[in-house]
């Protein structure tokens, strides 16, 4: 299969879109002092994107990449990892951020770009307790 043209990739992408069951709130942090040597994290709604999300289990295709890493290093998911988050192509959201879907906090483990052909991205989270 080659490479779609830029009119196919905008409607295979229009049309997963609407596949979409949920929202999530990517939030990023911001550190500010706090008047005694440390810093106070608070985070920021930076997108909301219309996303699904599924807890990790038998079948879910493996990762190749580990945080911080650009290289292929294994193949096997994040060991932290709970959940797959998928969400439109080009979403912007990094290992630093954490999503929130349904009131349920998730920690970002790995974001998986798949480059200009990108139809989704996929999002491996782990849930918090918080």
């Amino acid at each position: 299969m080659g490479r779609l043209d830029p009119g196919e990739l905008a409607e295979a992408r229009t049309d997963l879109d609407d596949l979409f069951e949920d929202e999530a709130d990517v939030e990023r942090p911001t550190k500010t002092p706090d008047g005694a040597g440390g810093r106070t994290v608070t985070w920021k709604v930076i997108n909301t994107v219309p996303c699904s999300i599924a807890p990790i289990g038998g079948g879910e295709p493996v990762s190749f990449a580990q945080k911080g890493s650009t290289g292929t290093v294994g193949d096997r998911i994040d060991d932290r990892s709970t959940h797959i988050l998928t969400v439109p192509a080009e979403t912007e959201v990094e290992e630093t951020d954490r999503v929130t879907v349904s009131e349920q906090i998730y920690e970002v483990s790995l974001v998986r770009k798949r480059g200009a052909n990108e139809l989704v991205r996929r999002v491996e989270l782990k849930e918090t307790f918080e």
